[in-house]
């Protein structure tokens, strides 16, 4: 009974795995999309012939794929598609406007927990777990379905299962193709912990050797900053004051003691004799700066301070979403509600996520209401509640006044 129960649970989880819609990845096009969600549909209606079969065998191989196939679209997400970096940025910015609300307005109690304002993508492990975090739960549901029905196959009960030869067979078409899709990343995290051990001895040439190396061999690497950092750090103790990577190293020194102006001005200096890459890097880190300046004078009660601080983030930067959402508040705090509703409206517009909407619709019915347009404010407060109805004190306090 409990093998019954752990068979139709494993074609269960592949089945809504498969009809989750988990294959979603622009770099493949509309025909690789179109091919691994066939494979997918192809390999769950396989173990399904497996399991009806009774075959250990053809199910043992059916899975096998099932789950090479869930894991090789994780590491292609994490090594090879430059969608991974806009997902992380994407979830710092609404991070960041999840941390700015909870101090600027009523806690909403529905807040998505998923959002942060830093993710872990320092080390290959790392970015493959924060991979993980981006893909969708179907994803994850295929994935535990193939290990389930990999299990079952291993351990088939009364029927016979399958030779070890044949085992050691679909171990090595499972390990081949992954090691051909991690190799470049366990190489570069190899260079990386070189590295770091070639710091830790004094050998600091040695050390930004390495982690160029790494660059070099995984050039996703190039569009974060840790390995920036470790290098500056390096070139720093081996007196190296005035490279790129040390400016970079000693502003984030400076960010750290929220020292915030001259944090910048390492960062302009360092983007005079950086290279591309590190240009582009360090015109962001500036940005954000300038944001948690405005962050900081609008905690000290600066709001003209802040204001300009995030209108020269958003000089440097573009309209960054949470940039925008900070400026719209501070523009309402001091009494320029058309500023305010503008803002609010256009960053309304670009939103899709609902918990994020209904703040916005309540800022919006805040300014239509000091704007003496208590019906449009209305409006906006209820459409708030149709966003996020059961913990949006906002909406609730707002609609209880009106």
């Amino acid at each position: 009974m409990f093998r019954l129960v752990l068979t139709i649970s494993g074609l269960a989880l592949l089945l809504v795995g498969t009809f989750g819609g988990w294959v979603h990845a622009p770099i493949l096009g509309n025909r690789g999309e179109t091919g691994v969600a066939l494979l997918a549909f192809f390999l769950t209606a396989t173990t399904i012939a497996a399991t009806l079969r009774r075959s250990p065998r053809l199910l043992l191989w059916s899975s096998t794929g099932a789950l090479l196939l869930s894991l090789l679209f994780l590491f292609h997400l994490t090594l090879f598609d430059p969608q991974f970096w806009d997902l992380i940025e994407e979830n710092y910015q609404y991070g960041a406007i999840t941390d700015f609300s909870r101090t600027a307005f009523l806690p909403n109690l529905g807040e998505d927990a998923s959002f942060s304002s830093t993710l872990a993508i320092d080390s290959f492990f790392s970015r493959l777990l924060t991979a993980g975090h981006f893909l969708s739960k179907a994803w994850a549901v295929f994935l535990f379905g193939a290990l389930l029905n990999l299990s079952l196959s291993l351990f088939p009960g009364v029927q016979k299962r399958p030779a070890a030869k044949e085992i050691l067979l679909v171990a090595l078409f499972f390990a081949l193709p992954l090691l051909f899709f991690t190799g470049e990343g366990l190489f570069a995290q190899l260079s990386r912990n070189q590295g770091d051990s070639a710091i830790a001895r004094g050998d600091y040439a040695e050390a930004v050797t390495l982690f160029r190396r790494s660059q070099i061999v995984d050039p996703q690497l190039l569009n974060g900053e840790a390995l920036y950092l470790r290098i500056g750090e390096a070139r720093l103790f081996a007196g190296e004051n005035d490279s790129p990577e040390t400016l970079l190293f000693l502003g984030s020194l400076k960010e750290r003691k929220r020292q915030i102006d001259d944090a910048i001005l390492y960062y302009r200096n360092a983007r005079l004799t950086s290279d591309p890459a590190l240009k582009a890097l360090l015109k962001k880190r500036i940005g954000r700066n300038y944001a948690k300046l405005g962050f900081l004078q609008y905690r000290g009660g600066n709001l003209g301070a802040a204001q300009f601080a995030w209108e020269r983030s958003m000089e440097i930067n573009g309209w960054q979403f949470p940039v925008v959402y900070f400026l719209a508040k501070a523009y309402y705090d001091s009494g320029r509600y058309h500023d305010s509703l503008r803002l609010n409206r256009y960053l309304r517009q670009a939103c899709r996520n609902p918990l994020l909407n209904a703040l916005l619709e309540a800022n919006i019915g805040d300014a239509l209401w000091q704007l003496g347009d208590q019906d449009e404010a209305r409006l906006a407060y209820e459409q708030s509640m149709k966003f996020d109805s059961t913990l949006n004190l906002r909406g609730i306090r707002s609609l209880g006044g009106t």
